[in-house]
Formats: structure tokens, C-alpha cells, sequence
């Protein structure tokens, strides 16, 4: 039986760390997952946390992935050996604290970039072929930024 294969955005701490190290380490399941990571420096926490779990060899696999960029969301994409991902969890996100009059127009623009055009590059990557072979899930974090408003 084929494993599941997930990819998982914004990995380097939160839910993204969490759940990849819950699918990978899940011994009734058979999971591919990849963590993917702006910036692959700070992954180390998860493959800490990965050991001490006893994720099995081949389960876990770090991916560099900027959603704010096209060429790193295509690069990813194609670092993925199974050629197709089953389940697409778009959690990458930024987030602004304190009054919005205190932020520029430049932090929130970087939130919206990150947040909403980055989960369009996202789906605009891996959506078609989930479509074409009418199969796969997606997964979308919100915050809870929109509650405390």
C-alpha cells in the first residue's frame, strides 16, 4: 500500500511543527510527511523532536519553502519523489501584534503576502494535479487574529 503523502507548510515551530512530527511518528498510520521551512536553520527543533518521537526513518523529510516565492513553491514541488502530494496543509502564516495604525503599510502588505497569496501560489501548485487524478485533501490554518479583533 502507498504511503500517504503530505506536505505541510510553516514547520519551523506551532501547529506545522507539531503536526508533522504527530503524522510522521503515527505508528497506524503510513505517512510521508514534508515539513517545509523558510528558512531550513531553524529545523532543528523538529528533528530534536522527531527523535525523541521515534519518527521512523523515511517518514520525515525537510523541505526549503518561501510561499512568498513562486520559484521556491515550484522547487519544493519538485523535491517531492512520490510525484504527488495526498494532502496539502497550507499553515505558513505571520501575524502583527498591537494596534494596526501602529504597523506600515509595508508589515501588514508582508502578512497578506504570506498569509493569503501564499496559500493561492500554494494551491495554484498542487491543487491541478489533485484534480486531474480527482484525489487529495486540503487543509487551510486560520488564526485566531480574526476573533481578537
Amino acid at each position: 500500500m502507498d504511503r500517504t503523502v503530505v506536505l505541510i507548510t510553516g514547520c519551523s515551530s506551532g501547529i506545522g511543527l507539531h503536526l508533522a512530527l504527530r503524522l510522521a511518528s503515527d505508528p497506524s498510520q503510513s505517512f510521508k510527511v514534508y515539513a517545509t521551512l523558510r528558512d531550513l536553520s531553524t529545523q532543528g527543533p523538529l528533528w530534536e523532536a522527531a527523535g525523541s518521537q521515534g519518527c521512523p526513518p523515511g517518514s520525515l523529510e525537510t523541505l526549503q519553502l518561501d510561499v512568498q516565492d513562486a520559484d521556491s513553491v515550484a522547487a519544493a514541488r519538485a523535491r517531492v519523489t512520490e510525484g504527488r502530494v495526498d494532502v496539502l496543509v497550507c499553515n505558513a502564516g505571520r501575524g502583527l501584534h498591537g494596534p494596526l495604525e501602529m504597523h506600515s503599510a509595508d508589515a501588514v502588505g508582508s502578512v497578506l503576502d504570506v498569509n493569503l497569496v501564499g496559500m493561492v501560489q500554494m494551491l495554484q501548485a498542487f491543487l491541478p494535479d489533485m484534480k486531474r487524478r480527482r484525489s487529495g485533501r486540503i487543509l487551510v490554518t486560520g488564526s485566531m487574529g480574526g476573533l481578537m479583533a
